[in-house]
């Protein structure tokens, strides 16, 4: 899908506009959208970002309510699964 640069540059705005200030956000938020109720780790895995990168920029998104997590019981602990908020579908409905 092509998009052309009028598209794009609005979308960009959009997710300025709701606090989104790196591409690695809005690749995890692309990521979350492709395959919600993904851990942080597997997101990071996955995108080929630091694990610590990405537990912050989740951390960032929440707050901004456009991620949410959901804390469950995992393996080895607890872990979080992520997935959109209707605010962080409708920032990410452009790219």
């Amino acid at each position: 899908m092509f998009m052309t640069t009028k598209t794009l540059q609005s979308a960009i705005v959009k997710a300025r506009e709701s606090g989104i200030t790196t591409l690695s956000q809005v690749q995890i938020m692309l990521s979350i959208l492709v395959n919600p109720g993904q851990t942080i780790n597997s997101i990071a895995t996955a995108e080929g970002i630091d694990v610590d990168a990405v537990r912050k920029a989740i951390d960032k998104m929440e707050s901004l309510k456009l991620v949410a997590t959901k804390r469950t019981r995992g393996d080895r602990g607890y872990i979080r699964l992520c997935k959109l908020t209707a605010k962080g579908k409708r920032v990410v409905d452009g790219f």
